[in-house]
C-alpha cells in the first residue's frame, strides 16, 4: 500500500557521539509519523538521499518508542562529522521507502533535549490516526475508531477543541447508545473546509489521557519541525 503525495513528513532526530545522550546509535522517530503508518511500515526501512545513496535501516516496530537500529550508525561512514545534531525529514513514498534530506542548524538544544525527552518517556498522551475518505473530508461528521470514542467517552465530554497549527474549531461530540457509536459533529465541517481536507489525508489526534481536557491537537499530513538550511549530500 503506498503513501500518498501527501503524507507525513517524518522527522528523526541525528544522534551520533552526543555527550547529552547515550544512545549513539539510535535514531529517534517521531511518534505522530509512527502511528499515522503504523498499519503499513514494516521493519526494514530504505532511505534514498539527494546524492543517489541508500541505506537500509531496521525500525523497531514500536509506535510507542519508535526507533530506527540497526544500520543507523553505520551512516556516520558516508556523512561528514559535522552532521552531529543534525535532524534529518524523511518523505514516505510508500512501500517502506523514504526520501532524506539532512538539516542542520535548526535544532536548538533546547529542542534537541525535548524531542529526545518525549521520545524516551512514555507520554500521558494517546495518539490516533485517520486516512480520510471523500466522504470523511467533506461530511458534516467523523465517526471515531473504536479506542478513540472510549477515550472521548471517558472524559465525558459533550465538545472538544481541535487544535491545527492555524486555528483551533470547536466540534460537538455525538454519542448514540442504541448504535455504540462517537463521531465529531457540528465544527467537523468547519475544521475540514478550514484546512482544506481532502482524500487521502493523514491526520493524528493527540489526546491528553489526564483530566478531561477539551483540547484534542490535530498533525495534518506532516509533524512540526522547523529546518533552517538543507544539507547538500
Amino acid at each position: 500500500m503506498a503513501a500518498s503525495t501527501s503524507a507525513l513528513t517524518l522527522r528523526v532526530l541525528w544522534k551520533f557521539g552526543s555527550i547529552h545522550f547515550s544512545h549513539s546509535d539510535i535514531g529517534y522517530v517521531d511518534r505522530h509519523f509512527a502511528a499515522a503508518f503504523q498499519n503499513e511500515l514494516g521493519p526494514t526501512w530504505s532511505l534514498l538521499d539527494n546524492n543517489g545513496h541508500m541505506h537500509v535501516v531496521t525500525y523497531n516496530m514500536d509506535t510507542v518508542n519508535p526507533r530506527i537500529t540497526n544500520g543507523w550508525g553505520q551512516m556516520r561512514n558516508i556523512y561528514p562529522e559535522r552532521l552531529n545534531d543534525s535532524h534529518i525529514s524523511f518523505d514516505y513514498v510508500g512501500n517502506n521507502n523514504f526520501h532524506i534530506t539532512i538539516y542542520f542548524g535548526a535544532c536548538s538544544q533546547e529542542r534537541r533535549e525535548s524531542f529526545i525527552y518525549d521520545g524516551t518517556n512514555y507520554p500521558d498522551t494517546s495518539l490516533f490516526s485517520v486516512k480520510l475518505t471523500k466522504s470523511q473530508a467533506r461530511g458534516s461528521h467523523l465517526d471515531l475508531q473504536i479506542a478513540f470514542e472510549n477515550l472521548i467517552r471517558s472524559k465525558g465530554l459533550t465538545q472538544v477543541m481541535l487544535l491545527g497549527q492555524k486555528d483551533s474549531v470547536m466540534c460537538s461530540v455525538l454519542v448514540s447508545v442504541t448504535r455504540n457509536s462517537t463521531k465529531f459533529g457540528k465544527g467537523w465541517k468547519e475544521f475540514c473546509t478550514e484546512y482544506g481536507l481532502k482524500e487521502g489525508d493523514v491526520l493524528v489526534f493527540e489526546v491528553n489521557n489526564l483530566g478531561n481536557d477539551i483540547l484534542v491537537e490535530v498533525y495534518i499530513n506532516g509533524c512540526p519541525c522547523t529546518v533552517i538550511h538543507p544539507i547538500s549530500v
